[in-house]
């Protein structure tokens, strides 16, 4: 390999290079352009050895842009071959060969005064350990008053807020109504306590989940904690006992997600081993404990089930207005009750489940399983969220280039799309023009702007595949399990109870 004088790799016209063994090609080419642009101090790289496949989570600072980043993952690209692109998770090397791949996550730190996330949840474990374990038998909090004014919870409460005093009052409410819920199902002493830091469920499920699959035939890895299990905190029975029985059928019994799920309902079914869900719970409003999962009937929701297309409305005219203000956000209404936002996550599509009326957001429904689902439901499916898929300039859009869709391709899928707009769309010429919406949504030059152009394109792609589905009943299917996705209900998620807003 040949170097420049500066110790950057030099790169010869059309040649690509090795990630080098554990990807220390590609290490050793961040960890020089770091130093030598003095971001050591907002950005660091921790390394994590995963079976088949070397990643790296990439750390930097709020204060980093997104146009530095950007501009590192082009060099890389540029370098070793850009593979894949899964929201901010990047995939350089040999497309034919994971082991000759380098996996990099690009994580924003958390900002000064801690993880409120963390914190939120931290507190409700405070609340519930009290309700369940330290306080008189049966003498739970009346009210967040009452949680407040009870010495001990006050005084933990504060040390777990303390990089953040003032979110605790916004929480009181939320931690008074959760144990109220929680102790209608699951009131007994018989609880270990909540443990949310060094041996707690989350922590164990996020490393043992690397040892599982969706399915094996082929391999399909379950991908991350988040992907598979909502829980933020869990609830365990003799806790040592519970951690050994899981791990003996993890390793290297259990391989496959059915089997894992299946051990966890039967605890769930026993009362041993319970993942919570935790919602915000807005002002004067109640909390609702709902079961998900645990049996055939808790694998889907009642209201939902009733929907028909005729039910749903698109709201898809930020495609083509508002090209000044971003990608924006285009929906999907479930009635009265859910809902879906499709918006821009970085250089791609998230797919945001919403539960109406309510202070929570719902949950966003992972990637791969979304293709999977267009791919059984749409014949001849060609939607990507892979961002290298799409032109990265609007003179790109209008030029030949060797991105899979070309000007013909969105030409199609506008045509498809646009009775779905509500009226008063333009037709696509139009929508296209030099100085029209997109040439004003992908900017002039600026890379940070030319996201929003490529995610308007990305939602033709997606709707325009969607909507080819013509079978009614296939139609209502599709749309109903990609809410269920989101909301991660059926047999591809792990057992849990939600603690939420009550919505109705």
């Amino acid at each position: 390999m040949a170097f420049d004088k500066k110790g950057s790799l030099k790169l010869k016209k059309g040649q690509k290079y090795p990630v080098g063994f554990s990807g220390v090609n590609v290490y050793t080419e961040i960890f020089r352009r770091i130093k030598k642009d003095n971001k050591k101090k907002l950005i660091y790289m921790e390394e994590k050895k995963l079976p088949g496949q070397y990643t790296a989570n990439f750390h930097y600072d709020s204060s980093v842009s997104e146009a530095y980043l950007e501009d590192i993952i082009k060099t890389l690209s540029d370098f070793f071959g850009l593979v894949s692109v899964n929201q901010n998770t990047y995939v350089f090397g040999n497309p034919k060969n994971k082991t000759l791949q380098y996996k990099i996550n690009f994580i924003l730190k958390e900002k000064a005064g801690g993880n409120i996330t963390a914190m939120q949840e931290k507190g409700t474990t405070v609340v519930f350990n009290r309700v369940l374990r330290d306080r008189d038998k049966g003498s739970k909090f009346r009210s967040a008053e009452d949680i407040l004014n009870d010495p001990k919870t006050k005084k933990q409460l504060d040390d777990v807020f303390k990089k953040a005093p003032t979110k605790l009052v916004n929480w009181v409410h939320t931690y008074y109504e959760q144990q109220k819920q929680f102790l209608k199902y699951f009131e007994s002493d018989k609880w270990d306590e909540f443990v949310y830091e060094g041996n707690d469920f989350v922590t164990f499920f996020q490393a043992q989940i690397k040892n599982v699959a969706r399915s094996l035939d082929p391999l399909i890895p379950v991908g991350d904690y988040t992907t598979w299990n909502p829980s933020d905190i869990w609830a365990a029975y003799d806790l040592p006992t519970i951690q050994k029985e899981i791990k003996k059928n993890l390793t290297p019994k259990t391989q496959n997600l059915v089997e894992l799920n299946s051990l966890l309902v039967k605890l769930f079914e026993e009362r041993k081993l319970i993942g919570i869900s935790l919602k915000l719970i807005g002002p004067g409003r109640q909390a609702h404990l709902v079961f998900r999962n645990d049996n055939p009937k808790n694998m889907t929701i009642g209201k939902i089930e009733r929907y028909e297309m005729r039910d749903i409305k698109f709201k898809l005219d930020n495609i083509w207005e508002k090209p000044d203000k971003g990608a924006a956000t285009v929906y999907a209404d479930y009635g009265q009750h859910f809902g879906i936002n499709f918006t821009r996550a970085g250089n791609n599509i998230s797919y945001s489940s919403q539960v109406k009326n309510t202070s929570a957001q719902g949950g966003n429904a992972p990637v791969g399983m979304v293709i999977k689902l267009m791919n059984n439901y749409v014949p001849g499916n060609n939607y990507s969220n892979t961002q290298s898929d799409y032109p990265a300039s609007f003179e790109d859009f209008c030029n030949k280039s060797d991105k899979k869709f070309k000007l013909e391709d969105f030409k199609k899928m506008y045509k498809i799309v646009q009775p779905h707009f509500s009226g008063g769309a333009p037709d696509f010429e139009e929508f296209a023009k030099i100085g029209g919406v997109l040439d004003r949504s992908f900017g002039d030059g600026d890379a940070k702007k030319a996201r929003d152009g490529r995610v308007k394109l990305m939602f033709l792609n997606f709707f325009s595949n969607a909507f080819q589905i013509k079978n009614p009943t296939k139609q209502k299917e599709f749309w109903t399990d990609l809410l269920y996705l989101g909301m991660k209900v059926g047999k591809d998620f792990a057992p849990h109870v939600k603690i939420g807003e009550k919505s109705s």
